[in-house]
């Protein structure tokens, strides 16, 4: 079950007070000490992290005016909890809201919103987009939102209990919070190389539950803690590159641009002809232009050995989907991928001479916008 949208984007402004001095014509002039004092009596200029923490206070003090998208029966006996987390990796945190209620109206499952401001703390953008987590009732669905160590959105794992496959996606924000993005692939009970580059980034959210109507929001400490500018960031790892965490864990680093293409489309790109014109293959596939050729070492498509060969492409997955690598389309990205389950082709499949990775092996660790 992927991540549900709603159908609007709100923006809701702040308030900021604007003070303004008038004279009257033909009273005397004030004197220097005079326009000292008055100057002195001005009320100080709210900061952003301040203005952040009254927004936030507001959402808080009314959490169901965001929620209105719940069903009938679903509002009823609703339970919330918040926190804040770095997500776009500067000094205002995002504020996340998640909400819950009884089994048999939500099936087990929770709906978080994420909220943020702009950049001078004005003005609350509320998300059209909320994420699921929780262990189904029924239909087999697990899901968990993280924080990101690095400060890069926020994680979404997401499982099925029948088959144990899962997936990792990215929210990130550009001014708002957005759809999500592939990170990798995952399986319950593998301990594979790609899963612990994941599992290094996961930072587990501290919810706090309230209650809006019993709760003096004024003394939430984390929220006092922001108004101070005392707020202290879950992203751990900002500044660093997870490129260097990946490569710790054996894994090889390629940079490149992502094309979505089929059989056909990854002939032309090659400038080659199509080996299998009668296959009529028109399935997706993931393909990762090289920035540069790179020698790179493969298993071979016996499967007996390694080789050393120098390639221009990957093919990151094959039969993919527009929700899976789709939106990576064009994108200039960072990838490390496990050699132990990258191979070197065996026969006329696209791209020619160009090695694959298997699945579960491959990660995405920066996109460039």
């Amino acid at each position: 079950m992927k991540a549900m949208y709603a159908a609007r984007w709100v923006v809701v402004a702040g308030m900021a007070a604007t003070l303004g001095l008038a004279g009257c014509t033909g009273a005397p002039a004030q004197t220097q000490g005079s326009q000292a004092g008055s100057a002195s009596s001005a009320p100080a200029q709210k900061s952003p992290e301040q203005k952040a923490a009254a927004l936030y206070r507001e959402v808080l003090a009314n959490p169901m005016e965001y929620f209105d998208h719940l069903e009938d029966g679903r509002a009823e006996g609703v339970a919330f909890e918040y926190a804040l987390v770095d997500a776009t990796n500067d000094e205002i945190p995002e504020l996340l809201v998640r909400a819950s209620g009884p089994a048999e109206q939500w099936n087990g499952v929770s709906e978080v919103m994420a909220f943020s401001v702009s950049d001078d703390g004005d003005e609350l953008i509320v998300p059209s987009v909320w994420l699921n987590e929780g262990v189904a009732g029924t239909g087999g669905f697990r899901g968990t939102v993280f924080a990101s160590s690095y400060g890069d959105g926020l994680l979404v794992s997401e499982t099925s209990s029948g088959t144990g496959e899962g997936t990792v996606w990215r929210y990130t924000w550009d001014g708002e919070i957005r759809p999500q993005r592939i990170v990798c692939e995952t399986q319950v009970g593998d301990d594979s190389l790609v899963t612990r580059v994941a599992d290094e980034e996961f930072v587990t959210i501290d919810w706090t539950s309230y209650s809006s109507d019993k709760t003096d929001l004024d003394e939430l400490e984390d929220i006092a803690a922001l108004e101070v500018g005392e707020w202290e960031s879950t992203a751990e790892r900002a500044g660093k590159d997870p490129a260097d965490a990946a490569r710790e864990f054996g894994l090889v680093v390629l940079t490149g641009t992502v094309h979505a293409l089929d059989d056909q489309g990854i002939a032309d790109l090659q400038g080659v002809e199509n080996p299998n014109p009668t296959t009529g293959d028109l399935a997706m596939h993931a393909l990762l232009q090289l920035d540069e050729a790179t020698t790179l070492t493969a298993v071979n498509g016996d499967g007996m050995g390694t080789s050393e060969r120098e390639a221009s492409f990957v093919l990151l997955d094959r039969d993919t989907s527009e929700l899976d690598w789709g939106g990576y389309q064009g994108k200039h990205v960072t990838v490390a991928v496990d050699p132990s389950v990258m191979m070197w082709p065996s026969d006329t499949s696209l791209p020619m001479g160009s090695p694959r990775v298997g699945c579960g092996g491959v990660i995405v660790l920066a996109v460039d916008e």
